[in-house]
């Protein structure tokens, strides 16, 4: 069949519509348009006839060969105004589409975006975390219900500036700082406290994102995520893997930790050296041995008290294992000091301790270590204090059977 009897029939076929404004076109120019489109653009029907389409529309047609297709598109007028439009275009035959042409006014506009945004609003209310959209600045204009429920208040008084009063000082001034850079086109997160009403403390993760309007005012959307319990959650996860399950001390485990970076500090210079003492229970064993290890947990509690106690604002205690403490004082250089913070140590030990109305009294038998200069090293620190606190142990028990023979000698009256 040739080209413009397809033409004929098909024109037609659209004798019915005449007054829409309709044209047919081939992939780069118009074919025909009725008196509908002419009339809508100022041109007469048979200056529209083999137009080619980038000079009746701004945008090139979305084309099918499978299905119609709808799209945004703009008229251009004689007068050079561009007419908002909504085009749909309709597979015909022989490479040529039928374009059927809706002007779209304001009004129409509006009613549309009023829909899409009632679809936002409903979708945004049923997602898990909460979001804000930020209308120009840092002025809120839309919170979803979860943000609502997140804050324990209500969308009034979120909207607008009144989401700020909800951060602490401190806080507010974080999350301020990180939205006014977002509004300069990037992204951040960051997670901060809120206080709500019922004065409760909230950790949330806050996510933001920039967005500018039509007229280049700069906003910003966001998401807001309860972590309070997650928080918790790894911090107690945290607390039991550096702590000790007894004496609530930080363990071995964190002491490594400690170490390592005190160790380093002192190695590169900014820390002048560092103490670190072990601590040994005299005679813990036979303790439990004839108390039983119920007495004896007792008795570690409030001897890990008295350590941390000790150590002050300057150093820290650490349960090392059994009956073992290790305490580390960053800072201390000189044997003057370290011998002042063991009398303070044995000080604090020394009171009795009633247990079921028994008295107990425990010492502790200490070594300690000072390391200095580049060639410090955490294993060097630990081994000389422990070698320091057994040989210390050996002495007292050395000059305990001493002051046994002297006694027994005596109450023989054995003289020398």
């Amino acid at each position: 069949m040739e080209r413009g009897s397809t033409v004929d029939q098909l024109l037609s076929g659209y004798a019915e519509i005449v007054d829409r404004p309709v044209c047919l076109c081939s992939t780069d120019n118009v074919i025909w348009a009725n008196e509908g489109l002419a009339k809508l653009v100022a041109r007469s029907p048979s200056d529209l006839s083999d137009l080619h389409v980038k000079e009746l529309f701004s945008t090139a047609l979305v084309l099918s060969r499978a299905r119609s297709m709808i799209s945004a598109n703009h008229l251009l007028h004689a007068t050079g105004v561009e007419i908002q439009c909504e085009i749909r275009t309709i597979p015909l035959a022989d490479e040529i589409w039928a374009v059927e042409i809706t002007v779209k006014s304001f009004y129409d506009h509006e009613s549309e975006l009023a829909v899409y945004k009632q679809r936002l609003w409903t979708l945004a209310d049923q997602v898990p975390v909460g979001i804000f959209i930020s209308e120009v600045g840092l002025r809120v204009q839309y919170v979803n219900d979860k943000l609502v429920e997140i804050f324990e208040s209500t969308a009034e008084s979120l909207t607008g500036m009144g989401w700020a009063r909800y951060f602490p000082p401190d806080e507010r001034e974080t999350i301020v700082s990180v939205a006014m850079e977002v509004l300069k086109g990037t992204r951040g997160e960051t997670t901060v406290n809120i206080v709500t009403p019922s004065n409760r403390t909230k950790r949330i993760h806050v996510k933001f994102a920039d967005v500018k309007s039509l007229d280049g005012a700069s906003g910003f959307v966001g998401t807001v995520e309860d972590v309070t319990d997650r928080v918790a959650y790894e911090q107690s996860l945290t607390y039991a893997a550096t702590h000790d399950n007894l004496t609530q001390l930080p363990n071995r485990a964190a002491l490594e930790v400690d170490l390592h970076g005190i160790v380093r500090d002192v190695q590169s210079g900014r820390l002048e050296g560092v103490m670190l003492a072990f601590c040994d229970l005299d005679e813990f064993k036979s303790i439990n041995d004839t108390f039983g290890h119920l007495v004896g947990d007792q008795l570690l509690v409030e001897m890990a008290s008295r350590l941390g106690e000790a150590c002050g604002d300057d150093g820290r205690a650490y349960r090392y294992a059994g009956d073992e403490f290790v305490l580390i004082f960053p800072g201390v250089v000189s044997e003057y000091e370290a011998m002042d913070i063991l009398a303070r140590l044995e000080y604090m030990m020394a009171p009795k301790i009633n247990l079921d109305g028994i008295d107990f009294v425990v010492s502790g038998s200490f070594g300690y270590s000072i390391g200095m200069g580049a060639n410090v090293s955490m294993r060097t620190l630990l081994d000389s204090a422990d070698e320091a606190m057994y040989s210390k142990k050996a002495s007292k028990k050395l000059l305990s059977m001493d002051l046994f023979d002297s006694s027994l000698r005596h109450n023989l009256g054995e003289t020398d």
